[in-house]
């Protein structure tokens, strides 16, 4: 697959979700694919799985891709997206196996901000910076 396969295969993944065509979601994914978000928040195995899953998807879900990478030598890639618009952002690593999405590992973030306001780091209190991080004394 290369990366213009890979993104096509994204955005049909994105469009089946984004009007609950639970068949077309479930044929982007290998038949014994995993969909998790580690380390332990959920995980999914095959496609008999991610069909009850799926299953709950509903019209205008408004699933988002901002930002696609591939590397077509090792078949994974990653994408930035907003779910729900202002509901979860994140992260996916993909790993493809014939074609198919053989692993989902998703990593999100939850809460009310546009994707803009989620990356800005204008006006906003971080948790870490240079003025409070301590590094170890050696």
């Amino acid at each position: 697959m290369n990366e213009q396969d890979f993104r096509d295969i994204l955005f049909l993944l994105a469009n089946a979700w984004n009007n609950a065509d639970i068949e077309t979601a479930l044929a982007c994914f290998s038949s014994d694919c995993i969909y998790m978000q580690p380390p332990d928040a959920y995980i999914f195995k095959g496609r008999d799985q991610l069909k009850v899953v799926f299953s709950r998807l509903q019209r205008e879900e408004n699933f988002t891709w901002h930002s696609i990478w591939f590397d077509p030598k090792t078949q994974t890639g990653v994408g930035e997206f907003s779910y729900k618009i202002h509901e979860a952002h994140g992260i996916v690593t993909i790993e493809l196996k014939n074609g198919k999405i053989k692993l989902w590992r998703e990593y999100q973030w939850q809460g009310c901000l546009s994707w803009d306001e989620f990356i800005s780091i204008e006006d906003k209190d971080f948790q870490l910076t240079i003025n409070n991080f301590k590094r170890e004394q050696t």
